[in-house]
Order: C-alpha cells, then structure tokens, then sequence
C-alpha cells in the first residue's frame, strides 16, 4: 500500500527517498509478521509429530515381547560333545552343567530340562522352545545312553483326588471365632504368675 502512495513521483522529487524506505519497511513488516506465523506453524507441526512419535515408540517398546528363559536349554553344539561310552559324569558336568533333576531311586539318571518363553504385553506366556535330555550312567559313571524326551507326549495326566482330610474338632463359625477369645483367659496372665514364683 505504501507503494501506491509514492506511485506518482519522479526518481528526482525529494520524496521518493521518504517514501521508498516506508513502503519497503510497510512491506518488510507485512513479510516479518507472515514469517512468523509460519515459523509458529512450522514450531507446532514439530511439536505435533515429534510426540506423535515418542508416543508411536513408547507404544512399540510395550509391545516387544519378554523373553524368558527358565532350567537349562542344551544346545545342539554342547550335547555333540557328549559321547555314549566315553564320556565321563565329570565331563558331562562341565559340558552340559548341573543337572536340573535327578533320578529318584538312583542317580545314574540326570535330566535337563529347559523351556523358553515369550510374552507380548498383557497376553499369555507362549512357549517358543522346549527340551528335555535324560543322560543315564553305567555303574562305571560312563554315559550309557543320552536321549531326548518329548515333554508333552511322554507326560502322564495325573487326576487329583477330591477327598478331604478330616480334623479333629468341630467347625466354628464367623461369630465363634470373632467372639471365641473373649471367654478365654488372657495367656499372659498365666505367664506372669510363673514368673513370681
């Protein structure tokens, strides 16, 4: 607008150099003002999209699965090292570790037992991988045989019994036990006449 105003004067008037440097700055000032609303625009949709994807990454990271690992997983590496005949209860030891369980009437047997879980967020555990080796011993200590167990086929159901074992004594009920102290002496008096004795 400044600039329609000065439109009429030559280059020579005296006003030219007054009016140029105020349509410029009218000008100068209309493009600061429009800069800044869209440097704050452009500050806001930073703002916007860098929480946008904090958000998104935190959310992510919620969602990596929980590994957990539980007993001893033998690997296929370690287990070649043992050999039937040759390789002693010491050796198998060091290979393979302490063995998660052992035989209950003898312990010429040794198990490993290892599982590996996943859980994702708030969803069930879901077994990713399941072993099972039972290593028996000869009377010499010898690995006699080493074999790989499949938990889920080999494992027998056992039915729990529903019978219940009964008590000596009769049932109270909530106000026999809420009130049943009340008529009972207090046991600390008992115990103090022991001690003026």
């Amino acid at each position: 607008m400044p600039i329609r105003a000065c439109a009429g004067l030559d280059d020579k008037s005296p006003l030219v150099s007054e009016c140029l440097p105020r349509a410029l700055s009218g000008t100068l000032s209309l493009v600061t003002s429009q800069g800044s609303r869209d440097v704050t625009l452009m500050r806001k949709t930073h703002a916007t999209a860098l929480l946008t994807f904090g958000l998104l990454g935190l959310g992510l990271t919620g969602c990596s699965p929980i590994v957990a690992q539980r007993g001893n997983l033998v690997e296929d590496n370690r287990l070649a090292q043992i050999q039937t005949g040759q390789t002693t209860r010491e050796q198998v030891q060091y290979v393979l570790g302490t063995p998660t369980s052992t035989g209950v009437i003898d312990g010429s047997t040794w198990y490993y037992i290892g599982r590996r879980t996943e859980q994702t967020a708030f969803l069930d555990p879901e077994v990713t991988a399941e072993r099972i080796i039972r290593v028996r011993f000869d009377e010499g200590g010898t690995v006699q045989e080493i074999m790989e167990l499949n938990g889920a086929a080999e494992a027998a159901y056992v039915e729990p019994v529903a019978r219940v074992t009964p008590t000596v004594g009769h049932d109270l009920n909530f106000f026999e036990q809420l009130l049943g102290n009340l008529s009972k002496p207090s046991r600390k008096k008992k115990d103090d006449k022991k001690k003026k004795r």
